[in-house]
C-alpha cells in the first residue's frame, strides 16, 4: 500500500527495475480500479482498467510517467492509499494440460 503522493516516485523506481516478464499493476484499496504496466521489447504497455479502459504503447519512460499522473487523477479522484504490486508473470507447467 503506498499513498497517493508516493505514485509517481514509485512507479519510476519500478519502471527501471521491471523485466520482461514482469508486470506493475496499481488498483484502488478497493480493488475496482486501476491500471497496469508491462515491459515490452518496444517499449511498455498501459492497461486502464476503470472509468475508461483504454490500452496505449509508449516507447520512452518520461511519457508513460505524464500519462499515469493523467490516469491517476481521473482513476483515483478521491482515493488516498493505493495497491501498488509488481506481479511475476510464471511460464506455464510442462506438466499441465
Amino acid at each position: 500500500m503506498i499513498t497517493i503522493n508516493q505514485l509517481e516516485t514509485e512507479c519510476r523506481r519500478a519502471l527501471k527495475k521491471l523485466g520482461p516478464d514482469e508486470s506493475l499493476s496499481v488498483r484502488t484499496w478497493k480493488g475496482d480500479r486501476g491500471f497496469a504496466v508491462s515491459c515490452t521489447p518496444a517499449g511498455y504497455t498501459l492497461v486502464e482498467d476503470g472509468f475508461q479502459n483504454k490500452t496505449a504503447d509508449f516507447t520512452a519512460e518520461p511519457a508513460l510517467i505524464k500519462e499515469i499522473r493523467r490516469l491517476a487523477k481521473r482513476e483515483f479522484p478521491r482515493s488516498h492509499k493505493l495497491r501498488f504490486t509488481i506481479i511475476k508473470k510464471k511460464e506455464p507447467s510442462p506438466w499441465k494440460n
